[in-house]
């Protein structure tokens, strides 16, 4: 398993696969992150109508208070930290955390490339710096070819359902969000490790490497595709928002492995309800 694929944000790996990826799909992993490590939560409703699957009411979850957020997590985070109370819809919480950031270049040069943890994979001379560019360095690009092959391999391994692949994933903490249509024979069973697991203090050796149970809720994964959440519908409709030069457009056939450098990442995990679990 390749380091970066353990500690490294979602949003960090899809830069260095492809600097060019849009703010909506960097947003997306983001939040979707930040629900899994149980940061923040998805109000649950009783019954929920196409309008609330949509644009549900997003409240801090129970690990908000021990969580030290990165600076591209925080713009979602620091409104919780001034109102522990608040409760907002997902469109709203957009808005409000993307007010001053105004563009997807300055949300990727001053949050996410400005980390330290990222200056090993890009790099820029000074005209570069001087425009606000980041290109990956030579170390970033073999770190890209590296992660693509991981994430070919890990998918291939979980798509036929084989069940040894569970401990990798759980060695990918939040980037397991980028391996697409998880079965749940996979799911139960990483449920089931981390329930058989769950003292947060307790440690264990998986694929010869420490691993830390840190509250990740691996159970949230099941609900994220019973919502409908329009992340590219949210920015479109901010006027004050510019989406910058990010026009490539990743899709192609979820079933496919040939063309895995075009792979559209989903977490294509169905039949759930995220809650305060």
């Amino acid at each position: 398993m390749i380091k970066e694929l353990t500690y490294l944000t979602p949003a960090e790996i899809l830069l260095i696969i492809d600097p060019n990826t849009k703010i909506d799909e960097l947003v997306s992993f983001t939040f979707s992150d930040l629900i899994l490590k149980k940061v923040l939560c998805l109000y649950k409703y009783e019954t929920i109508s196409n309008n609330q699957k949509k644009d549900p009411l997003v409240i801090k979850g129970e690990s908000f208070n021990k969580y030290k957020p990165l600076k591209h997590e925080n713009v979602f985070i620091n409104h919780f930290v001034k109102n522990p109370e608040l409760k907002i819809r997902l469109s709203e919480l957009i808005n409000l955390s993307f007010k001053n950031v105004k563009s997807a270049d300055i949300y990727k040069l001053k949050y996410i490339y400005s980390n330290s943890r990222m200056k090993n994979y890009f790099k820029s001379n000074l005209f570069q710096k001087i425009i606000g560019i980041k290109v990956l360095s030579d170390n970033g690009i073999k770190t890209q070819i590296e992660i693509k092959r991981e994430l070919k391999r890990i998918r291939s391994n979980t798509s036929k359902k084989n069940i040894k692949v569970v401990e990798e994933l759980i060695l990918m903490k939040g980037n397991i969000l980028l391996i697409p249509k998880i079965p749940n024979l996979i799911l139960e069973t990483i449920t089931k490790f981390q329930s058989n697991n769950s003292d947060v203090n307790k440690t264990t050796f998986v694929d010869n490497q420490f691993l830390l149970f840190q509250g990740l809720s691996y159970h949230h994964l099941q609900s994220l595709n019973s919502y409908e959440l329009e992340f590219k519908t949210f920015f479109n409709s901010n006027d004050n928002f510019e989406n910058s030069l990010n026009d490539y457009d990743i899709n192609i056939d979820s079933d496919s492995t040939s063309n895995y450098d075009n792979y559209n990442y989903n977490t294509g995990i169905d039949n759930y309800d995220i809650g305060n679990h």
